[in-house]
């Protein structure tokens, strides 16, 4: 399963191959309307890419990870580049896509979710005078509900019904009916 680091690096992977954009951030989006730099402090340059992480939805055995993701660029003094910058920041997005589509083993891994995505225009009012667009995503894999995504060293007991399951790293080790148990010490052996 993809996690939301191979994600963001798959995400600056794309920004880092298209020389054009020359910043990539990832955080709050109101650090670009009042700072001018990322989640990690960096001073922003322009056109940029940043990504902002939206809610995980999950359904039967899927699991959606959502992202808006920001293309960016300064218009000039009267914005006389405004339909340029509208055109070039659209380019961009339609280029993720196909990224996400065909450019990467996550095309063959995972699903990008193309029923689901949306391309909004926008133009902020602020001194900077910012313009581009935003593409929202969500990136759809399977999930699997067998398996700790984080191992732990502890041996897990569950009980269900009349048995006890003993799990050991999310692998079941041990199963025992509870009428044989009761009162019992159980001796695990690894």
């Amino acid at each position: 399963m993809y996690t939301l680091k191979q994600d963001l690096q798959l995400f600056q992977n794309f920004q880092s191959n298209h020389n054009q954009l020359k910043s990539y951030g990832f955080g709050d989006p109101s650090l670009l309307e009042t700072t001018n730099h990322g989640a990690e402090g960096e001073l922003l340059k322009y056109p940029l890419m940043y990504v902002v992480k939206e809610p995980e939805n999950g359904s039967g055995n899927q699991l959606s990870r959502s992202y808006t993701i920001y293309f960016v660029d300064k218009l000039t003094k009267g914005g006389t580049n405004y339909i340029d910058v509208l055109n070039d920041t659209e380019r961009y997005a339609h280029d993720l896509l196909a990224f996400l589509k065909n450019g990467t083993e996550i095309g063959k891994l995972r699903e990008l979710n193309t029923s689901s995505w949306n391309l909004d225009d926008f133009r902020d009012g602020f001194e900077d005078c910012l313009c581009g667009h935003t593409l929202s995503i969500s990136l759809t894999q399977p999930f699997r509900y067998d398996k700790c995504g984080i191992p732990t060293n502890d041996t897990i007991p569950v009980v269900d019904g009349t048995m006890l399951y003993i799990f050991l790293d999310g692998t079941l080790i041990s199963t025992e009916e509870i009428a044989n148990i009761a009162n019992e010490t159980i001796n695990i052996t690894f």
